[in-house]
């Protein structure tokens, strides 16, 4: 090992101070959708079965792309959310966003959707209703 050569630098400037930042922007994530394209808001509603977050997108002019609750929804978003089919990828069963508007605030419930449901033992009884005419 030489240490002739190696050449050292002694006159290096170490800067003390660090420069001010005088105005901040906002940094854009190029992987990110552009809010201005579609504005949105992000609802998050949880699968009563499996207990897994289903998100809502709900696209109005003063989305912000910010996320809220179901329970706690405020009413500029509220009012823009409608009746829908949700389907939870996990276990598989669809359900139904229900609004229901109340005087002062809106309230929403989400039931399952029971329409591709068979009605499954209800046809056995059908014959056992007895009939008008028959005992009389």
């Amino acid at each position: 090992m030489k240490i002739d050569d190696v050449l050292i630098k002694t006159n290096i400037k170490i800067q003390d101070k660090v420069k001010k930042v005088s105005k901040g922007s906002k940094v854009k994530n190029s992987l990110q959708n552009n809010p201005l394209v579609n504005p949105h808001d992000l609802v998050m509603v949880y699968c009563r079965y499996c207990q897994k977050r289903l998100d809502v997108y709900v696209y109005h002019s003063l989305g912000k792309s910010e996320h809220f609750q179901l329970i706690n929804l405020p009413e500029r978003v509220a009012k823009h959310l409608k009746r829908r089919k949700i389907d939870c990828p996990k276990c598989e069963k669809t359900f139904i966003l229900e609004k229901h508007r109340q005087d002062t605030k809106t309230e929403f419930l989400l039931r399952l959707d029971c329409s591709n449901i068979s009605t499954g033992m209800e046809c056995w009884y059908d014959d056992i209703i007895p009939k008008e005419g028959i005992y009389a």
